[in-house]
């Protein structure tokens, strides 16, 4: 189990280089429900920082 989260650690860094060189514009897409409002609502949040 280990392994596997250290692995998943590792793409989501990779991720995270490749949206952060990104220099155009992000389209977040979400349910309209109370839940989607606020997982966008936090997705925004981290994207800006």
């Amino acid at each position: 189990m280990k392994d596997k989260m250290e692995a998943m650690v590792k793409e989501l860094i990779k991720a995270g280089r490749v949206i952060k060189s990104f220099s155009g514009d992000i389209r977040l897409v979400s349910h309209f429900d109370a839940e989607g409002i606020a997982s966008a609502a936090i997705m925004v949040k981290a994207m800006a920082r």
